[in-house]
Protein backbone atom coordinates (compact mmCIF):
# COMPACT_ATOMS: atom_id res chain seq x y z
CA UNK A 1 0.00 0.00 0.00
CA UNK A 2 1.23 3.23 -1.01
CA UNK A 3 1.35 6.56 1.41
CA UNK A 4 -1.48 8.93 0.52
CA UNK A 5 -3.98 6.12 -0.54
CA UNK A 6 -6.95 6.01 1.24
CA UNK A 7 -7.78 3.50 4.20
CA UNK A 8 -11.25 2.71 4.86
CA UNK A 9 -11.71 1.03 8.27
CA UNK A 10 -14.44 -0.84 7.68
CA UNK A 11 -14.07 -4.79 7.95
CA UNK A 12 -12.97 -5.83 4.31
CA UNK A 13 -9.96 -3.30 5.03
CA UNK A 14 -8.76 -4.61 8.45
CA UNK A 15 -6.35 -7.03 7.22
CA UNK A 16 -4.73 -4.97 4.98
CA UNK A 17 -4.34 -1.82 7.49
CA UNK A 18 -2.66 -4.62 9.47
CA UNK A 19 -0.05 -5.46 6.35
CA UNK A 20 0.47 -1.77 6.41
CA UNK A 21 1.27 -1.13 9.87
CA UNK A 22 2.62 -4.28 10.12
CA UNK A 23 0.21 -5.43 13.20
CA UNK A 24 -0.36 -8.90 13.70
CA UNK A 25 -3.54 -10.01 12.98
CA UNK A 26 -6.38 -10.11 16.16
CA UNK A 27 -9.22 -11.87 16.08
CA UNK A 28 -11.32 -8.56 17.35
CA UNK A 29 -10.01 -6.52 14.11
CA UNK A 30 -11.86 -9.39 12.19
CA UNK A 31 -15.29 -9.22 13.84
CA UNK A 32 -17.92 -9.57 10.70
CA UNK A 33 -20.49 -6.67 10.59
CA UNK A 34 -23.00 -8.21 11.98
CA UNK A 35 -21.70 -9.48 15.04
CA UNK A 36 -20.14 -5.62 15.55
CA UNK A 37 -23.61 -4.71 15.29
CA UNK A 38 -24.62 -7.28 17.33
CA UNK A 39 -22.40 -5.87 19.84
CA UNK A 40 -23.17 -2.27 19.81
CA UNK A 41 -26.86 -3.29 19.89
CA UNK A 42 -26.15 -5.00 23.26
CA UNK A 43 -23.72 -2.63 24.71
CA UNK A 44 -26.34 -0.10 23.80
CA UNK A 45 -29.38 -2.15 25.74
CA UNK A 46 -27.26 -2.88 28.43
CA UNK A 47 -26.32 1.08 29.10
CA UNK A 48 -30.32 1.96 28.82
CA UNK A 49 -31.37 -0.35 30.66
CA UNK A 50 -29.08 -0.97 33.29
CA UNK A 51 -26.03 1.79 33.86
CA UNK A 52 -28.59 4.74 33.23
CA UNK A 53 -30.74 3.50 35.49
CA UNK A 54 -28.38 3.05 38.82
CA UNK A 55 -26.05 4.80 41.13
CA UNK A 56 -23.78 2.81 41.99
CA UNK A 57 -22.09 3.31 45.40
CA UNK A 58 -18.72 1.13 45.44
CA UNK A 59 -17.49 -1.75 43.13
CA UNK A 60 -19.27 -4.76 44.96
CA UNK A 61 -22.48 -2.76 44.61
CA UNK A 62 -21.96 -2.39 41.11
CA UNK A 63 -21.24 -6.17 40.59
CA UNK A 64 -24.17 -7.36 42.69
CA UNK A 65 -26.51 -4.68 40.25
CA UNK A 66 -25.18 -5.65 37.01
CA UNK A 67 -25.18 -9.69 38.21
CA UNK A 68 -29.50 -8.99 39.59
CA UNK A 69 -29.77 -7.42 35.24
CA UNK A 70 -27.82 -9.63 34.05
CA UNK A 71 -29.65 -13.10 35.69
CA UNK A 72 -33.48 -11.16 34.75
CA UNK A 73 -31.74 -10.46 31.08
CA UNK A 74 -30.95 -13.71 30.30
CA UNK A 75 -33.64 -15.87 32.31
CA UNK A 76 -36.73 -13.23 32.38
CA UNK A 77 -36.95 -10.56 30.02
CA UNK A 78 -38.50 -11.81 26.88
CA UNK A 79 -36.75 -11.32 23.68
CA UNK A 80 -38.20 -10.11 20.40
CA UNK A 81 -35.51 -12.48 18.52
CA UNK A 82 -36.33 -15.33 20.54
CA UNK A 83 -40.24 -15.81 19.52
CA UNK A 84 -40.53 -13.12 22.91
CA UNK A 85 -39.72 -15.94 24.70
CA UNK A 86 -36.72 -15.77 27.51
CA UNK A 87 -33.48 -16.98 26.83
CA UNK A 88 -33.28 -19.67 29.17
CA UNK A 89 -35.83 -21.26 27.42
CA UNK A 90 -34.18 -22.22 24.53
CA UNK A 91 -31.24 -23.22 26.36
CA UNK A 92 -33.61 -25.97 28.13
CA UNK A 93 -34.88 -26.88 24.86
CA UNK A 94 -31.44 -27.55 23.49
CA UNK A 95 -30.26 -29.16 26.08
Amino acid sequence: MKVGQKVRSDTKCSRRLEDFLQLPSKASTNLGASQNAFVELFNGRFRDLCLNQHYFKTVADARAIIDRWREHYNRVKPHSSLGYRPPVLLEEQVA
